[in-house]
């Protein structure tokens, strides 16, 4: 008796997906502990010379700047996965840089 082979089923993507590769992206631009490092730093910075960063020293200021650049990242990730969750259907490969892109 020979036995027919038929492929799996793919498994559906689910928002949880989404969301795991969203992190995923995330982290892979600014890691948690950097995440923190950099929060206390510029609520230091803050505290030190006031809130306008102008008034920082140079170095930072630099800091600042990259902090920034890391953030406005995230949040282009973050505005992104809100997007890619509405999709319907949703797309089957959620690792897809292309997907991300937007």
């Amino acid at each position: 008796m020979a036995y027919l082979r038929t492929p799996k089923a793919q498994r559906q993507t689910t928002v949880s997906d989404i969301k795991a590769e969203a992190r995923r992206r995330i982290i892979a631009v600014m890691n948690e502990d950097k995440q923190r490092n950099t929060l206390a730093a510029g609520l230091e910075a803050t505290m030190t010379y006031g809130a306008d960063p102008a008034n920082w020293p140079p170095d930072l200021q630099q800091r600042q700047a990259d902090a920034m650049a890391a953030w406005a990242e995230i949040e282009r990730l973050r505005t992104r996965s809100d997007e890619i969750e509405l999709m319907d259907p949703l797309p089957e490969d959620v690792t897809d840089d292309g997907l991300w892109l937007g």
